[in-house]
C-alpha cells in the first residue's frame, strides 16, 4: 500500500510509488528506489514529501487495485479509464507544486504567485469535460492522504465550480478559487503529532487545531491578495448560526466567499477516508448537510450545491443499506438525499416515503 513520508523519513527499502514532477518536467521516475542522492534532489526542488511503497509490497498505488465490493465498485471502473489515468498524473503534478509553493511561504516569506496558483487550478480543471465529471475524477483521488496539499486543491476545484453553479463573474470565480485554495494554510503551522493524530483529539489538542485559522490569516494578511482571501482563511470555519470559530459569527457578518469555502471544506473533508471510517457515499454526505445544515451554512449556497451534486448521480447505480441495488431515476427536489429508485427487478422506490432505506454506496 502506498503512503506518503517525508523525505527526511525514506530508508533505501523503500520505491517511489507515482512519478514525481517539478512543475512540467519529470524529476523522479515511478518505482525508483529511495536514495540519499534521490532525496538530495527532492530537497533541491523543496519536494518535502512523496507517496511510497516498501520492498516486498506489490508496486502499483493502492488505487489500481481496489476490491471489487459494491462499496469499491463504481470507483474502480472510474479509475480504470484512460480519462482518470491522464488526470491522476496532473493532479500529482500540482498538488506537488502547491506543496513547494506552500512551503516557500512559510520558511522563506515569500510572495504569493497568484497568477501561477490560479494557472494550475485552471490547467486541472481543463483535465476535465465537466463539472460533474470533475467530481467523479475528484471522488476517485480517495488513495492519497488526507494532506493540507490535496484537501486545499480539492477544495479550491469544489469551490470554483460551487461558484459557477451560482453564477458569478470571472473575476470572483477567480477569488474564490483562491480562497479554497489558501483557506487551511494556517494548518502548516500546526504541530503534526497533534494535525495527524489517527485517535481523538483531546479539549486541549482540539483548541490548538483551532488555532490553523488565526494563524492562516496572520500568514496572509500583509501578502498581496484580495481581502476575502484572507478572511477566508480566517473564518472558514465560522457558522451561520454563531457556533463557529474563531470568533463565533454570524452569517451577516461572515464573507459570502468565506460561506462557498466553509460548504466545500466539510464536503471534501466528510467524502475523504480517515483513520476511523471509510470515505461516505457523497449521499451520505448529502443528507447529513440537510439535516443538520441548513442553519450552519449559506441557505442558497447550500441547496445549490446539494442539487448539483445530487444531479451528478442520476442513471447511476448504488446499493442500499438493506442490500437492494438499483439505478437513480429521479431526484427529489425538496429532498435530494431520497431520490426515487428503480430496483433491478424493475420496482420502484421511493426514498422519500421509506424512511428506513438510504443509499449506502455507488456501483
Amino acid at each position: 500500500m502506498a503512503k506518503r513520508v517525508k523525505i527526511t523519513d525514506l530508508t533505501e527499502d523503500m520505491f517511489v510509488a507515482k512519478d514525481i514532477y517539478a512543475e512540467e518536467l519529470l524529476i523522479v521516475p515511478a518505482h525508483s528506489k529511495a536514495t540519499p542522492r534521490m532525496a538530495a534532489k527532492l530537497e533541491m526542488y523543496n519536494i518535502r514529501s512523496v507517496e511510497v511503497y516498501t520492498e516486498g509490497e506489490p508496486e502499483e498505488p493502492e488505487n489500481e487495485k481496489l476490491d471489487d465490493s459494491p462499496n469499491n465498485s463504481y470507483l474502480v471502473s472510474v479509475r480504470n479509464s484512460p480519462e482518470f489515468k491522464k488526470f491522476n498524473k496532473h493532479y500529482d503534478n500540482v498538488v506537488s507544486s502547491l506543496e513547494v509553493q506552500f512551503n516557500d511561504v512559510i520558511n522563506k516569506s515569500t510572495e504569493i504567485n497568484v497568477d501561477k496558483l490560479l494557472g494550475q487550478v485552471d490547467y486541472l480543471l481543463d483535465q476535465s469535460d465537466n463539472s460533474y465529471h470533475m467530481f467523479d475524477m475528484l471522488q476517485c483521488m480517495r488513495d492519497y492522504d488526507d494532506s493540507t496539499f490535496t484537501h486545499c486543491m480539492n477544495v479550491s476545484v469544489i469551490s470554483n465550480m460551487l461558484a459557477k453553479w451560482l453564477k458569478f463573474s470571472e473575476d470572483d470565480i477567480a477569488t474564490v478559487t483562491l480562497c479554497g485554495l489558501l483557506h487551511d494554510i494556517g494548518k502548516l503551522q500546526i504541530p503534526e503529532n497533534i494535525l495527524n493524530k489517527p485517535g481523538k483529539l483531546t479539549p486541549e489538542e482540539f483548541e490548538i487545531i483551532k488555532q490553523h485559522t488565526t494563524k492562516g490569516y496572520e500568514l496572509l494578511k500583509d501578502k498581496d491578495l484580495k481581502l476575502p482571501i484572507k478572511l477566508a482563511a480566517l473564518e472558514h470555519h465560522e457558522k451561520c448560526d454563531g457556533t463557529g470559530y474563531p470568533a463565533g459569527r454570524k452569517s451577516a457578518a461572515i464573507h459570502r466567499f468565506s460561506k462557498i469555502v466553509a460548504i466545500a471544506d466539510v464536503y471534501d473533508a466528510m467524502t475523504a477516508k480517515r483513520v476511523y471510517r471509510d470515505a461516505l457515499c457523497p449521499f451520505e454526505v448529502i443528507a447529513s448537510f440537510e439535516k443538520e445544515g441548513m442553519k450552519k451554512f449559506e441557505t442558497l449556497y447550500l441547496l445549490k450545491f446539494l442539487e448539483e451534486i445530487a444531479y451528478t448521480y442520476i442513471n447511476n447505480n448504488v446499493v442500499l443499506n438493506d442490500g437492494t441495488s438499483g439505478e437513480i431515476v429521479l431526484i427529489n427536489p425538496r429532498e435530494f438525499s431520497r431520490p426515487l429508485i428503480k430496483t433491478a427487478k424493475g420496482e420502484f422506490i421511493d426514498l422519500s416515503d421509506r424512511r428506513d432505506l438510504a443509499i449506502k454506496a455507488l456501483l
